[in-house]
């Protein structure tokens, strides 16, 4: 599935990617190819991204999620990848 993450600031460019873990205003939320149509708030937290066999993790703060079965946006305050 497709991933986009735009802040005020940056957009980050469209990747394929396996799943996402986002931090959602209910809790912790994996999002995998085939997801049924949602769109959430973001809490501050982590947002995981796993594709090709590798885990990318970043800090995230408020936002909001529009996801659809092949694609994932994701609107954000701020974005820092965590090493």
């Amino acid at each position: 599935m497709q991933l986009e993450i735009s802040t005020p600031s940056e957009n980050i460019p469209s990747q394929e990617v396996d799943s996402v873990t986002l931090p959602a205003y209910w809790g912790e939320t994996q999002v995998l190819p085939g997801h049924a149509q949602l769109i959430t708030n973001l809490v501050e937290g982590n947002l995981q991204i796993q594709s090709k066999g590798q885990t990318h993790q970043y800090s995230i703060s408020s936002g909001i999620a529009d996801i659809s079965q092949e694609k994932v946006l994701v609107l954000c305050e701020g974005l820092a990848e965590l090493k």
